[in-house]
C-alpha cells in the first residue's frame, strides 16, 4: 500500500511537471515566426513612430525569442537615411505567467557597444516599465543626430522606472535617471552659426514623473568648455514623440573657451540678452520632442 501510495503521489506531482516543461521547451519552437515579427513591428510603428527590421527571428528554450541584425528607423523617413543599427534583441515570453493568466516581457538589446535590458509588466491599459542602460555609445546613434542636426560622443547609462497608462498619459508615473560621461559636442549648427567642438564633460539628469507630468529634479554638467543647467517640465503623451516640452536650459562657456573660438563671439553678441548675472546664456525649449522649438529666455535671473 505504502508503495502505491508513493507512485500515486509522484504521478500527482510529476505529470503536471513534465506539461510545464513540455510547454516551455516545446512550445516556443512552434510559434510562427513570420507573424510575431510582423506583430512586433506593427507595434513599434503604431506606438513611437519607429519601424524595425529583422534580419534573422528564432525561438530559443523557455519562451525565448531571439531578433538579430535589427534595423531602426523612423516611420516616413528617407530610405537612404541613416538606421540605428542592434545586434541582438532578446525577448522572454512568459510561459508560467501564460498559464496563470499574468501577462510581462523581459528583454535585453546588445548593441551600440553597450546594453540595454528590463522588463514590461501589463495589466489591462496599465504598463510597468523597468529599464536599465549600460553605457551606449553616443557615437552609435547615427540617425538620432541626423534628425537634431548634432552629433555627439560619449557614453550614456540610466535607469527607467516608469507606470504608464496607453489611453491616458495623466496618470504615468515614476523616475528616470541619466548619467553622461565624456560627453562631447562634435559638430552642429546654432541660429546659423557652426558650432565649435566642446567638451561637456560629465551631465547628470534626474526627473520625476507624476501625473502625466515629468519635473527635472536634476540637471548639471561641466566639462573644461561649457557648463550646463537645466530646468522645467513635459508633459507625457501616449505617444513618445508627441511629449510635450517647456524646459530651460542654461549654459556658460569659459572664458578659454570663447577665446579660443573667436568664431563664437557673433553667436553670443546675439543671444546677449539672454545672459544673466552668473554668466549663463539661457534658452526655452517648448513644443513637441519630434519637432522641439527654442528661443531665448531673458536673462538678469
Amino acid at each position: 500500500m505504502e508503495k502505491d501510495r508513493k507512485i500515486l503521489l509522484l504521478k500527482a506531482i510529476g505529470y503536471p511537471i513534465f506539461f510545464i516543461v513540455c510547454v516551455a521547451v516545446f512550445f516556443p519552437m512552434a510559434l510562427p515566426m513570420d507573424q510575431i515579427k510582423g506583430l512586433v513591428q506593427k507595434e513599434l510603428e503604431g506606438s513611437a513612430g519607429y519601424r524595425i527590421e529583422a534580419g534573422q527571428t528564432g525561438a530559443g528554450l523557455l519562451g525565448g525569442l531571439t531578433f538579430k541584425d535589427v534595423a531602426i528607423s523612423a516611420v516616413g523617413a528617407d530610405p537612404k537615411a541613416a538606421k540605428l543599427k542592434v545586434e541582438e534583441l532578446r525577448i522572454t515570453l512568459p510561459i508560467l505567467g501564460m498559464l496563470t493568466g499574468r501577462k510581462g516581457v523581459k528583454f535585453a538589446v546588445k548593441g551600440f557597444d553597450g546594453s540595454v535590458s528590463g522588463t514590461i509588466g501589463a495589466k489591462e491599459t496599465r504598463q510597468d516599465l523597468d529599464l536599465s542602460v549600460d553605457s551606449i555609445n553616443l557615437a552609435r546613434l547615427g540617425m538620432l543626430w541626423e534628425s537634431m542636426g548634432v552629433k555627439f560622443i560619449g557614453r550614456v547609462s540610466g535607469e527607467i522606472d516608469l507606470t504608464y497608462d496607453t489611453k491616458d498619459a495623466k496618470k504615468d508615473d515614476g523616475s528616470v535617471k541619466i548619467a553622461l560621461s565624456d560627453l562631447v559636442l562634435t559638430e552642429g549648427k546654432f541660429m546659423g552659426f557652426d558650432l565649435p567642438k566642446m567638451n561637456f564633460g560629465k551631465v547628470q539628469a534626474r526627473f520625476e514623473i507624476k501625473d502625466g507630468k515629468a519635473e527635472v529634479k536634476e540637471f548639471k554638467g561641466k566639462g573644461k568648455d561649457i557648463e550646463v543647467k537645466g530646468e522645467g517640465t513635459s508633459n507625457l503623451s501616449a505617444k513618445i514623440t508627441a511629449t510635450g516640452l517647456n524646459i530651460k536650459l542654461k549654459f556658460k562657456p569659459s572664458d578659454e573657451f570663447v577665446q579660443k573660438n573667436q568664431k563664437l563671439q557673433p553667436l553670443l553678441f546675439a543671444i546677449q540678452s539672454s545672459k544673466d548675472k552668473e554668466g549663463f546664456y539661457s534658452y526655452q525649449i517648448t513644443g513637441p520632442l519630434e519637432r522641439p522649438h527654442f528661443s531665448q529666455a531673458p536673462g538678469g535671473k
